[in-house]
């Protein structure tokens, strides 16, 4: 029984998360080891920030350089307490079993997971890159008249959003570092798709598997006076904008400079955010 196995983010016997990961990446790998099966096991000091593997909490043990390091009011000893206690206020998060529904795959991004527990739904989105990221059309496996509540954000500021576009797939534009939990309840259909159906979506045409040049030129149909973006991989920060012309088609040059690895995907899509509307990957 995977509920019955001690889950752990870093322990006595091994190196600390944070001997060479980040405390943003420390906190996304706190609020996973909460939502997902198993037993959760907290090393003493992880929420503290220890690096040390075997540096002690108080004043006069082993590494503590003669400082007293228990702190509640430190920010990742607070953050903790808060992802506890959304764990333990909801049988779902201990109970529920994790279906992966998006994963990026060129490298820090997106990975979002569904969690279904007796009749019951959420959802749980991550961003390990140093940007927002846009992710998706994702098919969760959900019915289209689903509506999502926030639960929790590891950044109480964060801006992160879940949406669905016309076609029923969900779109998810999240911040740097974000981790965010959404409850999933049935609703009324959605009548946006309806009133909009008569809109020209970003159409971006298929492109070559293989690029032997530094620049990449695309070209497809959108909606005509649209300003778009184009994305490569989901970065919304280095977005390239993209005008679309009169009759409805747009053209752009993509650098590739630095793509030097051929075993890496990468995907580009054209986004539009006044429609919150997305091509198909390419």
């Amino acid at each position: 029984d995977p509920g019955l196995q001690p889950r752990f983010v870093d322990n006595h016997d091994v190196d600390r998360f944070l001997a060479n990961g980040s405390k943003a990446g420390m906190s996304q790998a706190l609020l996973m080891l909460m939502t997902i099966p198993g037993i959760p096991v907290i090393y003493y000091g992880t929420e503290q920030g220890f690096r040390g593997q075997r540096d002690s909490m108080f004043a006069g043990g082993y590494g503590s350089q003669g400082v007293n390091h228990f702190d509640q009011s430190s920010p990742l000893y607070r953050q903790l307490q808060r992802i506890i206690a959304m764990r333990n206020g909801d049988p779902l998060f201990r109970r529920g079993a994790p279906v992966p529904v998006y994963s990026d795959a060129s490298g820090a991004g997106a990975l979002i997971y569904r969690i279904d527990f007796d009749g019951r739904q959420m959802l749980v989105a991550f961003n390990s890159a140093d940007h927002r990221a846009l992710a998706g059309p994702v098919d969760a496996g959900l019915p289209r008249n689903s509506d999502l509540s926030p639960v929790f954000h590891l950044d109480e500021q964060d801006d992160s959003s879940a949406r669905f576009d016309p076609g029923g797939q969900l779109l998810f534009e999240l911040d740097a570092h974000a981790g965010v939990v959404w409850e999933v309840h049935r609703g009324p259909e959605n009548p946006v798709a309806a009133a909009s159906a008569s809109i020209r979506d970003p159409q971006l045409e298929p492109i070559a598997d293989i690029v032997r040049s530094a620049a990449l030129s695309v070209h497809g149909t959108a909606e005509p006076g649209s300003e778009l973006q184009l994305l490569l991989d989901g970065n919304m920060e280095r977005a390239a904008e993209v005008r679309v012309m009169d009759d409805g088609s747009w053209q752009a040059s993509v650098d590739l400079d630095g793509m030097v690895d051929p075993q890496t995907p990468h995907r580009l899509q054209l986004w539009w955010p006044a429609q919150h509307r997305v091509s198909a990957a390419r």
